[in-house]
């Protein structure tokens, strides 16, 4: 049976060969196409208007982090600790880097409604929040150095297990 299996295996090798070789097409002979390796520039956001802050300040009941890549998330929901969040936004703005990617995603609440959203981003080299309006990025602010702790402080008692 197994001689019988071998010669209709190559033959249906001769077949795809056959079937590639009879294409009109001709070899590509151009050149590979260059690898760009310049840095890719950085996309420039205001950062998030002080009104809008200002408002999450008085009233912002309620902030969830869900993390994209872990299986844990945050919420808060007392005043001292949600202003305590909001000071994890720098006044700072923050370039976009192509080459960074979310972590996760933030969500400001006021009275069930979320009024705002962003994005963290929280790699080497990559440490800030970009914000959405109407599903498009508008804003960048970097992370507070703040912020930067006590996302480092979240990550090392989960890894730590406490």
């Amino acid at each position: 049976m197994n001689r019988l299996l071998l010669p209709l295996f190559l033959l249906f090798l001769m077949a795809c060969n056959t079937e590639t070789s009879t294409n009109d097409q001709q070899p590509d002979t151009s050149q590979p196409a260059a690898v760009n390796t310049a840095p890719v520039a950085a996309k420039a956001y205001p950062i998030v208007p002080k009104d809008t802050i200002a408002l999450l300040w008085e009233k912002c009941d309620f902030i969830d982090v869900v993390f994209y890549y872990e299986d844990f998330s945050l919420s808060q929901h007392t005043q001292h600790d949600i202003r305590g969040s909001l000071g994890h936004i720098s006044d700072q703005a923050a370039p976009v880097p192509a080459a960074c990617k979310p972590i996760g995603r933030i969500f400001y609440q006021v009275d069930g409604e979320n009024r705002l959203e962003a994005d963290l981003f929280f790699t080497e080299g990559c440490r800030f929040l970009l914000f959405y309006e109407n599903n498009q990025p508008t804003y960048a602010n970097a992370l507070s150095p703040d912020g930067i702790n006590f996302f480092n402080n979240v990550f090392a008692k989960v890894k730590g297990g406490g």
